[in-house]
């Protein structure tokens, strides 16, 4: 009864508070890359994020782009990377509702405005607890003598029963509380001028990794990755402290084929003692990119040993490769896993699970269901 009850209790808690794909040759893969096989796409459809119509404060329509996602107690939660005034960034929904046919059309807008304080969430990860929610930025952007993109630079804890929020490792600059100082020890760790945090996963042990998905001289020039930040954390009371022991614990080059891929999201599944993660490609001018994701599953051995992950083959030894720009991945059941695609303004064809063919519009977003064996 109480496991029942939970899902109402956060929901009373919550309440306080035009251009066509350019389909890519797939090549086999290297041969030093691991393969999983026997996985396939359960079905692909569409989601509602919020009302038609929304717009920026400048007028500029407003479009879905749900970057992260995690279940908990029957929910999934997403956090959409851009902000406006209008709407928050972050909705949640029943997960039976994304087993239907139909397209899911009834989100729950979370109005806490500890979401909207913070710019371009990129992914979430769930406590092994489940006591708190785990949120980050990209933190790919700020300006040294402005505290303008200081927003872009945040590790956000979410305690989601008690609905209680802290920035970790906070700075204030102009009452913005960011954790921007995160950004400097990411940068001196990669040596590198730019990079871009895409993955977040809490791990046994207290271990944190964040994944990196490119780096390089500017992020007009990015060189894509998949490379790990591990630390170690401790909570004092119920707040969250890292430890000073940053290291590049894990560095990997995704390809397939001719597709030079960049991390985009990263779980822990717990069950299997493994990593998960998806990869994507995004090449090209934007409403007119070339989009594709793959899935990876390194398990903690492989982590440790620093080997290759294991590339998800379908049912025909194919790569399972889908046509859209994956950036959020959970576990609904022991084989089954959530995607979120973030397809930004390029259309992409979506087959509904009743077979027709349509268009994401910009209130919508893409979501896939995969089964891994």
């Amino acid at each position: 009864m109480k496991k029942l009850l939970l899902p109402f209790i956060l929901l009373i808690l919550i309440s306080i508070g035009a251009c066509k794909i350019r389909p890519l040759p797939v090549e086999p893969p290297p041969v030093d890359i691991n393969i999983k096989t026997a996985s396939f796409i359960v079905k692909e459809n569409l989601m509602k994020c919020f009302e038609e119509g929304i717009t920026f404060d400048n007028g500029k329509i407003y479009n879905c782009e749900l970057s992260a996602v995690e279940m908990f107690e029957g929910s999934l939660f997403f956090g959409n990377d851009k902000v406006t005034s209008s709407v928050s960034p972050m909705i949640m929904a029943n997960s039976e509702m994304f087993y239907k046919e139909s397209i899911m059309e009834h989100p729950f807008e979370l109005k806490q405005s500890e979401f909207s304080a913070i710019n371009k969430m990129e992914d979430f990860s769930l406590s092994l607890d489940k006591k708190f929610l785990l949120i980050t930025t990209g933190f790919d952007r700020l300006k040294e003598d402005s505290s303008e993109w200081d927003e872009y630079n945040s590790l956000l804890l979410w305690n989601m029963m008690e609905n209680k929020f802290q920035i970790v490792e906070p700075s204030e600059r102009d009452s913005i509380v960011s954790s921007k100082s995160l950004r400097k020890k990411f940068l001196s760790l990669l040596n590198s001028k730019h990079m871009k945090i895409e993955g977040l996963v809490i791990l046994p042990q207290n271990k944190l990794i964040f994944g990196v998905r490119e780096m390089g001289e500017d992020f007009n020039n990015p060189i894509y990755t998949a490379t790990f930040i591990e630390c170690t954390y401790y909570m004092e009371g119920d707040k969250m402290k890292l430890n000073d022991d940053f290291k590049i614990s894990y560095e990997f080059q995704p390809k397939v084929g001719n597709e030079v891929l960049g991390l985009s999201s990263l779980i822990y599944d717990a069950d299997k003692d493994a990593i998960i993660m998806t990869t994507s490609l995004e090449s090209g001018d934007e409403g007119e990119q070339s989009l594709a994701s793959y899935v990876w599953y390194l398990s903690m051995d492989d982590y440790i040993k620093k080997s290759n992950p294991s590339l998800i083959f379908d049912e025909e030894v194919q790569p399972l490769r889908m046509p859209h720009k994956a950036e959020g991945i959970c576990k609904l059941s022991e084989n089954k896993y959530f995607i979120i695609h973030d397809n930004d303004r390029t259309d992409v064809p979506v087959t509904l699970p009743n077979g027709t063919i349509t268009s994401r519009k910009p209130h919508q977003a893409v979501y896939s269901i995969i089964q891994m064996n």
